[in-house]
């Protein structure tokens, strides 16, 4: 079976090649093709194709045996390069030591690329660090840290590292989306709003800035221009779940939630484990005092991302709604002391 499966998308390669031969095709479009081939390859390969992307791959499939954009069905297999995290099915090991004697730039960056995709983050750190004692000047370190970094909520860290990843690669998009992100965890949407457009001027099919971006018109409650950036971003890859669950809080938030509920369960439909939709679902069962189903996403996200405290304080306010002062208090309390960490 894997093999048949990874047959198809050789088979989509061969398209895709064919399809960048023609002229309305930009050279970009091509390198962004193959590359997001490999990535899709490589994430099958080593998660032994699980059902959720055997579904996706289908999807691929489908796209391309429907004539439908050949660089849509890309962007598919790009989200499921995307949604990758490996199993601990093996243990962290450098690479054999060099002629020279000693682990090259190179096999540290791999290192923590490895244990970043474990969400081992403290060691993923040290890995990069010590990528950059061998290469102080590659910005893709940089640019892994300062993520690193941020998934930490080390902010003033991850600003650093990105801004020295563009000052490096000034023509890189990725370093100003994810310079963008972390002002958006800072809410300064301005920086933010200006990181992301950069990307996009740089990289027009990056659908993660106007993602990004329509977060930061939301939080600013410029909710027309929210609602473009993410259909943009649904249109250049719809299987991206970030896109689905985003526009689903601005729906929330214009108090239209039917279609709340329906972008964050199509969220969930393409990524089970994405916390922040169960999260926004059981805001909006809440808007709609359906307190039951909200309980329940607010405990899955929770299930997903034990860490998360605007799940428990989201729950702690469901069950004051519900009458039970005892099980808020306690996650009030859990959300206190998370949040205190933090600080």
């Amino acid at each position: 079976m894997y093999y048949s499966i990874l047959n198809q998308i050789n088979e989509n390669l061969k398209r895709l090649v064919e399809c960048c031969k023609k002229p309305f095709y930009k050279k970009v479009d091509f390198f962004i093709g193959i590359t997001s081939i490999i990535l899709g390859i490589t994430a099958i390969w080593q998660t032994h194709i699980i059902s959720q992307q055997q579904q996706k791959i289908q999807g691929v499939d489908s796209l391309l045996r429907t004539q439908k954009s050949e660089l849509e069905a890309v962007l598919a297999i790009l989200d499921i390069a995307k949604s990758y995290r490996p199993k601990n099915e093996y243990s962290i090991k450098l690479p054999p030591i060099n002629k020279g004697g000693q682990h090259t730039g190179d096999d540290w960056y791999s290192k923590g690329v490895t244990e970043f995709n474990k969400m081992d983050y403290q060691n993923a750190i040290v890995s990069f660090s010590n990528a950059l004692l061998k290469n102080p000047n590659n910005p893709d370190v940089y640019i892994y840290r300062g993520i690193t970094y941020h998934n930490l909520k080390q902010y003033d860290k991850a600003i650093a590292d990105e801004t020295r990843a563009i000052e490096l690669n000034p023509k890189g998009a990725i370093a100003y989306n994810n310079r963008g992100n972390v002002y958006n965890d800072l809410k300064q949407y301005d920086k933010a709003i200006a990181d992301e457009t950069k990307a996009i001027e740089l990289n027009p099919l990056l659908e993660d800035s106007y993602t990004n971006r329509g977060r930061a018109y939301d939080d600013l409650k410029q909710y027309d221009k929210a609602m473009a950036d993410y259909n943009k971003a649904i249109e250049l890859n719809p299987l991206f779940a970030k896109a689905y669950t985003n526009r689903g809080n601005t729906y929330n938030d214009l108090k239209q939630y039917d279609n709340a509920l329906a972008d964050e369960t199509k969220a969930i439909e393409l990524n089970p484990n994405y916390s922040d939709s169960y999260n926004n679902r059981g805001a909006v069962y809440g808007s709609l005092k359906q307190y039951d189903k909200a309980i329940a996403d607010f405990t899955k996200a929770i299930e997903l991302k034990p860490k998360y405290a605007d799940a428990y304080y989201n729950r702690g306010i469901t069950y004051q709604s519900m009458n039970e002062p005892e099980k808020a208090k306690v996650d009030f309390a859990k959300e206190k002391e998370l949040t205190q960490k933090l600080k």
